[in-house]
């Protein structure tokens, strides 16, 4: 068996990724300790510079309208649903953005998970182009405001003598 230490470890933010597999899984209940059933989410970064970087979640089995899973399932189709009977081929390999954090444990520093949601219509790469442009035209916008601002006119009267 080896080991990888090269996992790379995300930075919070948000990364561009694939839904690569829910699988059911079980954990223990954190109140009563007893084992009970819920699902694991894998995820692939595509964000230029992680390709290839897996990211895991867990959820309840819980689907209500406020459940995480709903919630990530929401992200996943960029859309409400309601009254729909969904299945895996519906949500594996979409695309969506997910917003990490880090959560500090006894046993160290995880990536987290904190939301799922529907791809930027940009870029991370083409919305900061665009503020720089926006930021740059309303600076020279200010510029030329502040120099074409006129003096007050005093006619033809002559300065006054002191």
């Amino acid at each position: 068996m080896m080991f990888d230490a090269t996992e790379v470890m995300l930075e919070p933010g948000v990364y561009r990724a694939k839904l690569k597999t829910i699988e059911e899984a079980e954990r223990s209940n954190y109140d009563t300790g007893e084992p009970e059933a819920c699902r694991d989410w894998t995820f692939e970064v595509v964000e230029e510079g992680f390709e290839g970087t897996s990211l895991k979640g867990r959820t309840s089995m819980a689907f209500g309208p406020r459940s995480k899973a709903r919630e990530w399932v929401e992200g996943l189709l960029a859309r409400k649903i309601a009254g729909e009977k969904l299945g895996l081929d519906d949500l594996l390999g979409k695309e969506c953005d997910l917003s990490i954090v880090h959560r500090e444990t006894d046993r160290g520093t995880f990536a987290n998970i904190s939301s799922v949601n529907p791809v930027r219509q940009k870029s991370r790469k083409a919305e900061r182009a665009e503020f720089d442009r926006v930021a740059k035209s309303r600076e020279a916008q200010a510029l030329n405001d502040a120099e074409s601002e006129e003096l007050p006119d005093f006619g033809d009267d002559p300065a006054p003598a002191f």
